[in-house]
This record gives C-alpha cells, structure tokens and sequence, in this order.
C-alpha cells in the first residue's frame, strides 16, 4: 500500500520508479496526468517501446476537461514516437466515457506487479496528496483487471492522442471575454443624427449634352 505518508507504505512515486526500471511493458490509465510527472518518466516508456515492448499511457479525462497547451503538445510529442516505434504502444484518451479511474500495470519475464487505487498519474498523485494504492495480488482479481485495461484501450473507449481534438484551457474563456466585451459597447442610433443644418451639395445626374 502507498499513501504518500511514510508510515504507510510512503510515496507512490518510489514504487513507480522501481517498477518502471524493470519492465518490459507498462499500462497506465489515469483519470488526470500532470505534466511534471509525465516528463520524467517520458524516456521510460520510449526506452519500452524502443524495446519492443508495449508502452501506453491513457488520459481519462482529456477529452472532457481543457489542459494547457504545453501538456497538449508534449502527449502528442511522446505518442508520435511510441507509434513510429510499434502499434502496440502511444498516448491514448477515453473517447465517448469519462475515465476517473487509476491502474497501473507493469510486467517483465519474470512477473507482472498491478496497481490500484486512487493515485493519478501526477505530482500531487504521487507524492503531494494523502492517497491510497494498493498492488493487486489475487490472481483472479488480477486477470480481471487486466482484462478491463484491454478494454478500455480497445476502439469502442479510448483512441490515441493524434485522433482528436483536446480544448486548450484557456481559450473558452478568452473567446467568451471578447464576446463580453462586444456586446458591452453602446450601439449608436444613425436615425438620433440631425441631418437638417448639414451642408448639402447637389449635382445633377442628367446628360447635359
């Protein structure tokens, strides 16, 4: 169990450093992935994936929720190179279902180690919030979950990154803002004008010829 308190069973963050070092094939699926976190475990799941291995990450709340631009084109970055690497590996979202859930799985030759529990992919998941995680060791509980992730990569839930289109936090508000400010501005009435002590000019349109 990690909890992110030292007394019970301490950062998760360590326990994902070690299972990352040794495996041949990670699956995250997490409802929320901060950007820190992402960045430095991005050459652990290119180094899988160069392996031949299956390395993917899946974002269950991307598609439902805005993240600032900067997330957005360093997903796409990494999903770029899983995919040149083999088709069993990039950076997916839920597509069609909100995903608030978090399993982490990690196997080699030897074993494969699962984890559940209420830990997002991120800094505050990891370390800064008082979490719960648990690794999963029932085998039949174990091949369900398994089972599940599968699932929840399949076409009918979750597509990769470069298939869609992720609201950029930020803009909404922007465009509501100027939209605001429009429709503040005083419209002028052109039948308010005076129009009888202006100047005329008159010039006749007729052939003089």
């Amino acid at each position: 169990m990690n909890t992110n308190i030292d007394s019970f069973g301490g950062n998760f963050k360590d326990t994902i450093l070690k299972e990352f070092a040794n495996a041949d094939n990670v699956s995250i699926a997490s409802g929320y992935v901060g950007l820190d976190t992402f960045n430095l475990f991005e050459k652990e799941f290119l180094r899988i994936a160069n392996n031949g291995g299956s390395s993917r990450l899946l974002l269950g709340m991307a598609l439902y929720e805005s993240m600032a631009q900067k997330k957005i084109d360093a997903l796409n970055g990494l999903n770029n190179q899983l995919l040149q690497c083999n088709n069993s590996s990039g950076i997916y979202v839920a597509n069609g279902r909100r995903y608030h859930g978090k399993v982490y799985y990690f196997n080699n030759r030897k074993k494969s180690n699962l984890f559940v529990g209420s830990s997002n992919f991120s800094s505050s998941g990891m370390g800064g919030n008082i979490e719960c995680t648990i690794a999963v060791e029932d085998f039949r509980q174990k091949d369900s979950i398994i089972d599940f992730l599968e699932t929840l990569y399949s076409p009918e839930y979750s597509v990769t990154i470069d298939r869609v289109n992720i609201r950029v936090k930020g803009a909404k508000e922007i465009i509501q803002k100027r939209k605001n400010d429009w429709s503040s501005i005083e419209r002028y009435n052109p039948s308010s004008i005076d129009i009888s002590k202006l100047p005329k000019f008159e010039f006749s349109l007729q052939n003089t010829n």
